[in-house]
């Protein structure tokens, strides 16, 4: 019973750090593009 409770908080702990990995990268991913795009709009502003 013990190692069944402990192997289902290793897998839970596993599946929560991959989503919040998942998280992380799409959360740089989509403020790298706003960057981009932003840096877009200034460059055709300045000309």
């Amino acid at each position: 019973m013990l190692v069944n409770l402990g192997l289902i908080r290793v897998a839970l702990l596993m599946a929560t750090n991959a989503l919040i990995c998942d998280a992380t990268q799409y959360n740089t991913f989509a403020s790298a593009f706003a960057w981009y795009s932003h840096g877009i709009g200034l460059g055709s502003a300045a000309r």
